[in-house]
Parts: C-alpha cells; structure tokens; sequence
C-alpha cells in the first residue's frame, strides 16, 4: 500500500493528524526533499527506510514502491503542501495503476492557505470576491501560454503597472507600504494611490485648498478624491463630506424618473455611493448620511451655501455651465477644501453650451492655491481593455482634427487663388 501524503506549508507541526499517523508507520518514506521540511522526519520509526525523491528518477521511485510493495511494507509519498497543487502525483499513480499497487491520498495544507493564515487573512469576502486565481511562474515545468503570469495580470488588472512588470520578470515586486495608504477599506485592504498622477493628486489636496483633477475615464480621480475626504473625516479634519454631480444624462433621455427627490436623483449618484461603500461599513454610511455627516446633492442644491469645515467634491465637471461651476466654487468656506474632476473628453452639455469647466481651468491657471493633477491613458486601473478604448479614440479625435485642418486650408487656398483671379 502507498499512501499520498500532504506534508504542509512547511512548518513540521502543520502537517494532518492523519498525516502525521502515516508517517510514524511507514516502513519505507519517500520525500521530496528539495521542498519537504526534513523535521518531519524524525516522527518515522527507527527502522524505516528513507528516500530522498530530488535525487531520483521516476522509474527509481516506481522500483522502491514496487519492492516496498512485494516486501510487504507500507510506503508514504510525502509530497509539500497538499499533493493536488503541483504535486505531479498523478504520473506515479498512473504508473502505480500499472501494477496493480492500492494507493490512497491524504490532503495538505497548501502553502497558499499557510500564506493567508500567516496574514490573518481572507482570500473570499461576500460581495468583494468568491473566486481565487491559483497559478505559478515557469520554472522547469512548463506553464501553459494561455495561462501564463502576464495574461492574469493584464486580463485582472488589479495590480498597477510597476507590479505587473517586475513580476513578469521574475523580480520581487517594490514593497508596498502601508504608511502610503490613504485610508483602510471594509475589507482591511489599503486604499492607495497607485499611479505617480495619483500621487500628486494626494500631494495637491494637501496643499491646496481647491484641486482639480482631470483626466480619462477609468484613472482613479474620483475615487482617489473621495478617499482623501473620508480621511479628512476619519482624522476630525472636517466635519464633513459634501459631494455632489450635475444631474446631466450621458447622451440619452431618460424622461419622467418615479419616486421622490432623491429617487430621481440617485441614479446620477450613484458612482459616488459605490465608491463610500467601499471605504465605511454600511451600518456607518446609513448613520453618516441620516445625520447629513455625508452630503451627496446635485449641483443645482448648492446655490446659496456656504460650506465650511468639509471637503467638498464635484465630479463630471466638464458637465456644468460656466454659471454652476462658478457657483459651486464661491461655496467654498473657512476650514474647507474642494476637490473638481472631470474629463473634458467626455462632456455631454448641449452642443451650443460652453463646458464651465474648460473655461476655469484657463481662468484660474497661476492663481495661488489652486492645484491642478492632469491624468492621462497610464493611470487607468479599470480593465486593461479600458485603456485600449481611450487610445483608439485619441487615434480617432487626431484624424479629425488632423482632416478638419486640411479642409480649413483647402478651402482658404481656393478663396485666395479665386481673389487673385
């Protein structure tokens, strides 16, 4: 008989008590020994004999189950972590089956299970993630291409750009401290900033007192920005968190909305709500938005405001008025910052309506206090495909432009040629 047994994620006392049973009756133990911790040893009897598998082949290991089995002696594989992770035990059972040896397989624990609970951490969390991704770099046994370590990392990008590429090289990713986190999620994850605009953006709040930040869908500002309020709330910097959106349909007409006011204005907030939930328990949230600590409002709401001690944000600005967002920045009162984003590719205001948001951006320029953080197609951290999109349309706006230029010269040289004619 030969049994299959998981030997842990290393440490000898981390082994199953039925593991541990097996090994203290083996009359013969074959080990993996470039990877099995040799403690484990010492629990055989002091007649076993004992094989070191990373110094043989798998027709030697074969031959000492095979006499093993003809002696009449009980054999243990030991194998690292638990034996249905890379534990190609599957060619000594097939070879087994060949001759007609019984064999059975007692789990493990697999080192990535030794690796959570080393973090007092939880790979699953109901509503964040109920999948796990298990996968190795290639070594000496092949990785198929498919299920190679940079398709993962582009096909889940979770991970920023810098971690992706030292991994991929075999190189150990730049420690992540948790000293740069901005704050800690529900799920104790750090909420950081990823990219070096993301940094400046963390740089800029804190120097100024009114930031905007501009950029392309998918980059993190907004959620960056609400993350920085909910600091300045957690740290009694304020007493709260203001923030609000134009009530602007993205190029369709949604017509009458049912429900009271906030039902019909939720759904124009809801990226806003998304992003909280993220970062305050739901009980705390509730609690925060009945005693008005968290403010969310369109931006016809803050005419005749003034809003002090609270971090102020207004998101999709490329969609207000020159009149809002004039408005909504002379909101600003003592012991306050704000925080504008927007992308000014994106702007869904009829076309003869001026985006206010491009007109601050050129008036403010130079004045004291105000920040400004351009993002662009690098810091996308949605899926990767995200930024494959935002280039194609860049490639698209240049050939516009690039055509509308020459039709403008065109025209303009055969008005000339029709004049001196």
């Amino acid at each position: 008989m030969v049994h299959f047994v998981g030997a842990g994620p290393g440490a000898p006392d981390l082994i199953t008590v039925r593991g541990a049973a097996l090994l203290e009756q083996a009359d013969v133990i074959i080990y993996a020994g470039s990877l099995v911790n040799p403690a484990l040893l010492d629990r055989a009897k002091p007649d076993c004999e004992i094989f070191n598998s990373a110094k043989m082949t798998l027709e030697e290991v074969i031959a000492v189950m095979k006499q093993a089995e003809a002696d009449g002696k009980t054999t243990v594989r030991l194998h690292t972590g638990d034996m249905s992770l890379y534990g190609t035990i599957r060619e000594q059972m097939d070879r087994l089956d060949e001759c007609g040896i019984s064999y059975d397989d007692t789990p493990g624990v697999s080192s990535f299970c030794g690796a959570a609970a080393a973090l007092c951490a939880e790979y699953t969390l109901p509503g964040v993630s109920q999948s796990v991704v298990i996968t190795r770099m290639e070594g000496r046994t092949p990785v198929p291409p498919r299920e190679r370590l940079a398709g993962f990392a582009e096909h889940y990008n979770r991970l920023s750009e810098e971690t992706i590429i030292d991994t991929v090289k075999g190189e150990a990713p730049k420690e992540i401290s948790h000293d740069d986190a901005i704050i800690f999620g529900i799920n104790g994850k750090p909420i950081q900033a990823r990219t070096p605009n993301q940094k400046r953006l963390v740089d800029a709040f804190c120097n100024n007192d009114l930031t905007f930040a501009m950029g392309p869908a998918g980059t993190g500002k907004t959620y960056i920005a609400i993350a920085l309020a909910v600091r300045a709330l957690k740290n009694r910097q304020v007493r709260k968190i203001i923030l609000s959106r134009p009530a602007v349909e993205a190029g369709e007409k949604l017509g009458f909305l049912p429900g009271d006011m906030k039902d019909k204005i939720d759904p124009y907030l809801q990226p806003l709500y998304d992003a909280l939930e993220d970062m305050i328990p739901t009980a705390k949230l509730k609690e925060y938005m009945e005693t008005k600590v968290i403010q969310i409002a369109p931006l016809a709401f803050m005419r005749g405001r003034t809003l002090n001690d609270a971090v102020i944000i207004l998101d999709e600005a490329q969609n207000t008025t020159t009149h809002q967002i004039k408005m909504f920045m002379t909101r600003l009162g003592l012991d306050a910052k704000m925080i504008i984003t927007g992308d000014v590719t994106q702007i869904d205001l009829p076309r003869a309506t001026a985006s206010g948001l491009v007109q601050a951006l050129r008036i403010l320029d130079g004045v004291k206090g105000v920040g400004r953080v351009e993002f662009d197609k690098h810091d996308i951290v949605r899926h990767q495909l995200v930024q494959r999109i935002v280039e194609a349309y860049e490639r698209h706006d240049a050939q516009e432009k690039a055509e509308a230029m020459a039709a403008r010269e065109a025209a303009q040289t055969a008005d000339n040629n029709a004049d001196s004619d």
